[in-house]
């Protein structure tokens, strides 16, 4: 288990990026000499094919574009020190395991951890097509730092949220005015 892989693989909505997704990442890269992060759900317009939780295909539980969660990610590791090297950034369509492919090579190893249902099918579809997989860990969904849609609740009702998540995700969420996506659901994602 100390080894490290030459290439691995991390995937999730990160809608948004959290403190959970920090101890996710930083699992990874210990375990990874370079890491692709793969953001889940690239096309908001498409379903995603989630059958363990329907609630990750609504507009609602995906207000962020893939670019800025790919903006919100770099900019936090990049506060973090990590190498430019260490990381890169892809969509991970997972609901079509057969073009993951294209995204990720078939040597690198996909970490996973695992905290519901959804968790242990991400394994199942990967491993059906031939791709490396590794659980990092196994909890139960009580053992959660937080998760998306808490931090998404938070916004909208006007709690407290910087708490949450990084603060280079909450100064990118503030300076690009994106809560307010969150807080006013009537304004369309990508317009002002």
């Amino acid at each position: 288990m100390n080894d490290r892989v030459e290439i691995g693989a991390i995937n999730g909505r990160f809608q948004p990026f959290h403190h959970g997704h920090a101890e996710y990442v930083f699992a990874a890269l210990r375990r990874s000499q370079q890491l692709i992060i793969g953001i889940t759900n690239p096309h908001a317009s498409s379903p995603h094919g989630n059958r363990s939780d329907l609630h990750r295909d609504l507009p609602d539980a995906n207000p962020f574009t893939y670019f800025e969660r790919l903006e919100m990610i770099r900019d936090f590791l990049l506060e973090m020190d990590i190498p430019r090297e260490r990381f890169e950034i892809v969509p991970f369509p997972i609901e079509e395991p057969a073009v993951l492919y294209r995204y990720i090579p078939r040597s690198a190893v996909n970490f996973f951890t695992i905290y519901d249902r959804w968790g242990q099918e991400k394994i199942e579809r990967l491993g059906e097509f031939g791709f490396q997989t590794e659980t990092l860990w196994e909890r139960p969904e009580t053992a959660k730092i937080t998760n998306g849609t808490a931090i998404r609740r938070a916004i909208k009702e006007g709690h407290l949220w910087e708490h949450l998540v990084p603060p280079a995700i909450y100064k990118y969420i503030i300076q690009n005015e994106l809560h307010r996506r969150i807080a006013a659901p009537t304004l369309q994602m990508g317009k002002p």
